[in-house]
């Protein structure tokens, strides 16, 4: 088995099942974005639902890995929330459609997440995260707000001038250089922000 042809392959897919999303991609779709016939392409990867799953689970693993280490460390909550916030937009900015690829075939097919453990991944995110807020809400340092609503809020100012980036180029008037200028000023702006709507003056 050729690695450059299974890496041309990889990248061909991700590029076409991120444009189209699951249910849109055929086969021949890859095979063309890699410039190869549809024989070669199911003898590496035998049929579209395993080639999405080896997708998939590196977009996921990418989120996962760059979350999860600043989610579970033993750090003041303000650092955690501001590690938490350049780390995400960084890697958004990396790829930037990952966000909606996700989320959109999450949304397609719910088993997805329950097949990676979903629910319990963010149980231990949360619980590691609520800590960290009680401790500092019983040392006055922090106002009384729930954890959940927190990390939302905290995702969804993350997320959404990616997932909303052709409507806020239009809405205001950006080109591409005044967008990505935006996005370098959030990963600490948006930090600044929670920080300071959640701490105790």
């Amino acid at each position: 088995m050729d690695q450059n042809t299974e890496d041309i392959i990889r990248a061909s897919a991700r590029k076409v099942f991120t444009e189209k999303g699951f249910s849109g991609t055929r086969m021949q779709d890859i095979a063309d974005k890699a410039g190869i016939n549809r024989a070669l392409l199911h003898y590496y990867f035998r049929s579209k639902e395993k080639l999405f799953e080896v997708i998939f689970d590196e977009a996921f693993n990418r989120f996962l890995t760059t979350v999860q280490p600043i989610m579970v460390a033993d750090i003041p909550l303000f650092e955690k929330i501001e590690q938490l916030v350049e780390a995400e937009i960084s890697l958004c900015e990396a790829n930037p459609c990952n966000a909606m690829f996700i989320m959109h075939e999450m949304m397609q097919n719910p088993a997805i997440m329950e097949r990676r453990n979903v629910g319990k991944l963010y149980k231990v995110f949360l619980d590691n995260f609520s800590a960290a807020l009680q401790e500092e809400h019983k040392a006055g340092h922090v106002v009384k707000i729930d954890a959940e609503q927190l990390f939302l809020h905290i995702i969804s100012l993350i997320l959404f001038p990616f997932i909303g980036k052709a409507y806020l180029q239009k809405a205001f008037d950006m080109d591409e250089e005044g967008y990505w200028k935006m996005i370098q000023r959030r990963k600490k702006e948006v930090a600044r922000f929670v920080i300071n709507a959640i701490k105790v003056c």
